[in-house]
């Protein structure tokens, strides 16, 4: 099941026309600057939340860089095609319950560096240990794989593949997705990059299940093994794309 969120905001729309020998895109707003390559997007869509949006969970103030190749119309949704950027300054999450936890337990992270291989299971009872993601679903987090610690000169922080449910049965291709959740050196910004993407692994559209013989956590911890054990090919497009994404994140 997709999550969608609907926010209403002042659109800032910038168009990219790569030419013939350029490979690699640019843009600089509020000094933020990211650059892509034109495999992954053509366009760029810039949306500003301010927090006072009406949406639940709440929104902390942050810009979104929406990343995309088919226009019209630009995506609006954290899980629409494409890729979002959200950069969140950390002063302004005082308030937000759901920001300040996700900075709280990224910060630890960051700091302690556990084995992220305690992340990548699903207990017995259901309970998983949660990895911070902005900003925050109303759904639950069911699976966490391909998870690593990532640093840059200008960013710390993780990345992983996830999925979120509002319910149980077997996923679809294109249910997952990777994201970085990250601060920049100076700990002024929250980063959340999402990638969404398809994997051949799972089936194209929902197979029918029995739910009364059906073994949830077996199920999450079979997938999770499939999706660290899977190579680069089952993933469209390819997750290094938003590793290198992330590695062009600046600040002025």
């Amino acid at each position: 099941m997709k999550i969608k969120i609907a926010v209403f905001t002042l659109l800032v729309l910038v168009f990219v026309f790569p030419a013939q020998a350029q490979d690699t895109n640019t843009v600089t707003y509020n000094g933020f600057s990211l650059s892509f390559d034109s495999a992954l997007a053509q366009h760029i869509n810039i949306v500003q939340i301010s927090g006072a949006e009406s949406v639940f969970p709440p929104l902390a103030p942050h810009t979104r860089f929406f990343l995309y190749d088919e226009f019209p119309p630009a995506p609006e949704g954290l899980f629409d095609r494409g890729v979002v950027v959200m950069v969140h300054p950390t002063a302004g999450f005082a308030g937000n319950a759901g920001a300040e936890a996700a900075l709280e337990q990224l910060q630890t992270l960051l700091d302690e560096r556990p084995d992220l291989a305690a992340f990548m299971t699903v207990g017995e009872d259901m309970s998983g240990v949660t990895l911070p993601f902005l900003p925050a679903v109303a759904a639950g987090q069911v699976v966490r794989a391909r998870a690593q610690y990532v640093e840059t000169p200008q960013v710390r922080g993780l990345s992983y593949v996830t999925a979120y449910r509002q319910d149980m049965g077997l996923f679809t291709a294109g249910e997952f997705f990777y994201t970085f959740q990250g601060l920049s050196a100076d700990g002024a910004y929250y980063i959340s990059a999402i990638l969404n993407f398809d994997a051949s692994l799972f089936p194209a559209e929902p197979e029918p299940f029995d739910p009364t013989m059906f073994n949830n956590v077996e199920y999450l911890n079979q997938s999770i093994a499939l999706l660290n054990e899977a190579g680069a090919e089952v993933f469209t497009p390819s997750l290094s794309l938003l590793d290198d994404l992330v590695q062009t994140f600046a600040f002025e």
